[in-house]
């Protein structure tokens, strides 16, 4: 059961990788787009692989019962994941109707 549920989880680290490409497509075609946009977009992979990781992880975690760290995976994939949609979103937005390309929330930056 656990396999499945983390095969599924890696699986849709692709849907996130696809939004990532998409993101990077549509600010390819812009002139306008501040640096810090595009480093931002550019981190996204680094987060993914940072989740493939976690979810890797997930599986011996629950195998040896260690139920706190398989909530701090999960809650840390799903904080991943909702960063990086929220900006994608936030970011294709705004290049498709013209609108200036900026961050508005920092808080994420390393």
């Amino acid at each position: 059961m656990a396999t499945e549920l983390i095969s599924k989880l890696l699986n849709s680290f692709q849907e996130l990788e696809r939004c990532i490409t998409v993101t990077k497509d549509v600010l390819s075609e812009r002139e306008d787009v501040p640096s810090d946009v595009l480093d931002r977009v550019n981190q996204y992979s680094d987060m993914v692989t940072k989740q493939r990781s976690l979810a890797l992880q997930l599986e011996e975690l629950i195998a040896t019962q260690r139920w706190e760290d398989v909530s701090r995976n999960v809650k840390l994939i799903n904080a991943f994941s909702s960063m990086i949609r929220e900006d994608a979103q936030e970011i294709l937005t705004a290049a498709s109707t013209g609108a200036q390309i900026t961050l508005r929330n920092e808080r994420y930056l390393a």
